[in-house]
């Protein structure tokens, strides 16, 4: 008769491998990339693409480069359908007065750094209001570039410069209306210039201070911006007005970037 040593060491050996293979399965299995979509940074090296060249988010790969938010406590999602086209970020209860889709403060990214260095040459969204309380549709989208001061997390001494365009925010109530024949129904792009290399605040634009509004010395110069923009915001309407508090059910898709050699 075997022992009972001999009878159950082979079983102990088998399950050993068994919860060995069970183990190595669990610890080397990947997390899904939408975790934490708003809070990932994919960061891209412009000097690894195209020279001149172009970055634009597209939210397909569920990825959200920079951390786009629309800049409220509420945080976004990645939706798979619905954007320009494909995925897109969505947020159905941004409650503000203006809302202003920016990166995130004091995360690193293309969208971020030395542009004058970079010779970056635009920056573009396309944008679609799903839904708001009031009309918004008499206010144009601005574009403001700007430094934290070295304070990420106080956007008080923060400044930089902004820029009003000419095409106006998107309606709710026409949804079939685009700015170009390629948009998705209710989409509208927006691209604004950037005079990277300039040596003064190129024409249109006007500094800006957090706190204080629009600031003949904000704090530093345009070169000084150009060569550490901390985030990127684009704002629904003036900076410098005030507007009525509601609540907005919003899309923001494509937030891009170019730059030259």
């Amino acid at each position: 008769m075997k022992s009972t040593a001999s009878i159950f060491t082979p079983l102990m050996i088998l399950s050993a491998v068994v919860m060995l293979v069970a183990g190595c399965s669990h610890d080397n299995s990947l997390e899904p990339t939408s975790a934490s979509p708003v809070t990932q940074s994919f960061v891209v090296d412009p000097l690894e693409a195209t020279d001149p060249g172009i970055f634009v988010e597209t939210y397909d790969s569920r990825h959200n480069e920079g951390g786009w938010s629309f800049h409220t406590t509420h945080k976004p999602v990645i939706e798979e359908e619905g954007g320009n086209p494909g995925g897109y970020l969505h947020d159905e209860s941004v409650i503000t007065f203006a809302p202003s889709p920016s990166t995130a403060p004091g995360i690193e990214s293309i969208f971020t750094g030395n542009y004058r260095e970079r010779k970056v040459t635009s920056l573009g969204i396309d944008l679609r209001c799903l839904d708001y309380e009031y009309d918004i549709t008499n206010r144009y989208l601005a574009l403001m570039l700007m430094n934290d001061n070295g304070t990420p997390l106080d956007e008080m001494d923060d400044w930089g410069a902004y820029i009003i365009g000419s095409t106006k925010l998107p309606s709710k109530y026409v949804a079939w209306l685009s700015s170009t024949t390629t948009n998705e129904p209710g989409w509208v792009n927006y691209d604004f210039e950037i005079q990277s290399q300039s040596g003064s605040l190129p024409d249109g634009w006007v500094y800006f201070r957090n706190g204080s509004g629009a600031a003949v010395t904000p704090g530093g110069s345009w070169k000084q911006l150009m060569d550490n923009v901390s985030y990127v915001r684009f704002f629904y309407g003036d900076p410098e007005l005030y507007y009525i508090l509601q609540s907005f059910d919003l899309g923001l898709d494509n937030p891009r970037i170019t730059w030259e050699e």
